[in-house]
């Protein structure tokens, strides 16, 4: 579980917005790092999303793609290079509220070359993670020659 209202980061933890990320990336790196399959689930995100939309959805993009990282730069060295430059959600089917299906595009590059990946879900985490997934994927299988 980690907050997503940035008003709650500084109540209830006390602590700082970039800390808070910093918790949740340490947290899930070291779940997955044993295997373990990892839920988040971004306590206030509805409140948060109200209050600070950026932080509320883009801090936890952030949140998954350092943590991927920091699962991976062991083994793949090379994604140190891939930045992600451009982030953006499109709801396809606005009638259903929550559970509206959205596709996130995702614009990656490693200085040298751009490319874009999709993810699509009724959860919008899950959609942001698909995307980020194949972006890594995608580096670590046509672009980075060290790796294979």
């Amino acid at each position: 579980m980690g907050k997503t209202c940035d008003t709650q980061v500084r109540r209830v933890p006390e602590t700082s917005l970039d800390n808070n990320l910093a918790i949740i990336e340490e947290s899930i790196a070291f779940l997955k790092s044993k295997g373990l399959t990892v839920f988040f689930d971004a306590e206030h995100f509805f409140d948060g999303f109200k209050s600070n939309p950026a932080y509320a959805l883009n801090g936890q993009v952030n949140a998954l793609d350092r943590a991927l990282r920091k699962a991976l730069l062991t083994f793949y060295p090379g994604l140190s290079k891939v930045d992600l430059i451009d982030y953006k959600v499109r709801i396809l089917e606005g009638n259903s509220g929550t559970g509206s299906l959205v596709r996130v595009f995702i614009e990656s590059s490693n200085g040298r070359v751009q490319w874009r990946t999709v993810g699509g879900s009724t959860n919008i985490i899950e959609a942001s993670w698909l995307a980020l997934n194949d972006s890594m994927e995608y580096f670590l299988v046509k672009l980075d020659k060290k790796s294979r």
